[in-house]
């Protein structure tokens, strides 16, 4: 099945919910290997159902976040810009805590779930509002930390697990939040490598990671996606909830509301950001070929 959305389409579906058309269209590609998971065969008008059923989650979930009494800032979370254009001299590096940081992943990042971690943004300093979330984690990739483990401890590596800018962001928001990001990770925890995946099934090609001074460091065959009650969820969220991600085993436990695409995915990309000189050193010639681990 050849999953192709009309991005016309998708500007229209995410103006008329007020939601992010990125978030909607990543969602979207997300979802639609769902629609095959049964041996169906979907066409563009069940593409476009699935559109509009995820904006209308979408627009709902971004309401209770920007209403939400709990936020720490009645405006902070919020899909408006500004009064006036933002640039980065507005805007002050801080560390988020995990109240803000969960409805950030839940309800604007397009994964949409929480990952536990260290958790930073950008304010605009004039607005209070938050212009954009990075979160890391400590890198648990254990075939990952295989390759680097000569030179680099699993304490010294770390893992950038989301990144979130609102659209009205300024240009090059993402590498100057990365560059001060990498500064604190150096101070802060000696941190030597970042890495981070990009998944090319969604339309992204890492080049912004690529212009932040990420390189390519393997390929990890064996990307599936899995669903439970029509919802997307990350192997990481399955093995935290149940224990396991191997499908089959996710199948008995959670019945026929389980399902795994059977769509032929691209391998995700594992990109590498050495911190150090020494760091450089483990960086392959060619990317390494992993087969995606189920745990």
């Amino acid at each position: 099945m050849t999953m192709v959305l009309d991005q016309h389409e998708v500007d229209e579906c995410a103006a008329m919910h007020n939601i992010d058309p990125l978030a909607l269209r990543s969602q979207t590609l997300l979802h639609i290997p769902r629609l095959s998971a049964d041996g169906g065969v979907p066409g563009p008008g069940d593409f476009r159902d699935e559109m509009f059923r995820l904006a209308a989650l979408l627009q709902a979930r971004t309401k209770n976040t920007a209403h939400s009494e709990q936020s720490a800032k009645a405006d902070c979370l919020d899909l408006a810009p500004p009064q006036t254009e933002l640039t980065l001299d507005h805007l002050e590096f801080i560390k988020l805590d995990e109240t803000i940081a969960k409805k950030l992943h839940e309800n604007f990042h397009y994964i949409g779930s929480y990952r536990p971690g260290f958790h930073f943004g950008y304010l605009d300093k004039t607005s209070g509002k938050i212009v954009c979330i990075g979160s890391v984690a400590l890198c648990d990739l254990h075939h990952v930390l295989d390759k680097i483990k000569d030179n680099i401890t699993p304490q010294e590596a770390f893992t950038y697990t989301r990144f979130f800018a609102f659209r009205w962001a300024p240009a090059n928001t993402f590498s100057h939040f990365t560059k001060r990001l990498s500064s604190h990770l150096i101070k802060n925890f000696s941190t030597k490598i970042l890495f981070t995946f990009i998944n090319p099934n969604l339309g992204f090609n890492g080049g912004s990671h690529l212009a932040a001074g990420f390189k390519p460091f393997a390929l990890e065959e064996g990307t599936i996606y899995m669903y439970f009650n029509s919802r997307y969820l990350t192997m990481r969220h399955l093995i935290q909830t149940h224990g396991t991600s191997d499908p089959i085993k996710l199948r008995a436990l959670l019945g026929d509301s389980f399902l795994v695409s059977q769509e032929k995915l691209l391998p995700m990309e594992i990109l590498a950001k050495p911190l150090t000189k020494r760091a450089n050193l483990v960086l392959p010639k060619e990317p390494y070929l992993f087969q995606r681990p189920i745990l």
